[in-house]
């Protein structure tokens, strides 16, 4: 972000395919995307959420 933060875009795509369930309340789960060439559920899961 900061290397475009001076640039003038109106919407930034990140391009990451999955899909996030929230089963009971407080918590997340990845699902795998529709498109299996895309998925990258393997890669968000080794991310930690802020949240």
């Amino acid at each position: 972000m900061d290397a475009i933060s001076d640039m003038e875009y109106d919407y930034i795509a990140s391009g990451q395919y999955a899909k996030v369930v929230h089963p009971p309340p407080g918590q997340s789960v990845l699902k795998l995307s529709q498109d299996m060439v895309k998925d990258q559920t393997y890669f968000l899961s080794r991310l930690s959420n802020p949240a």
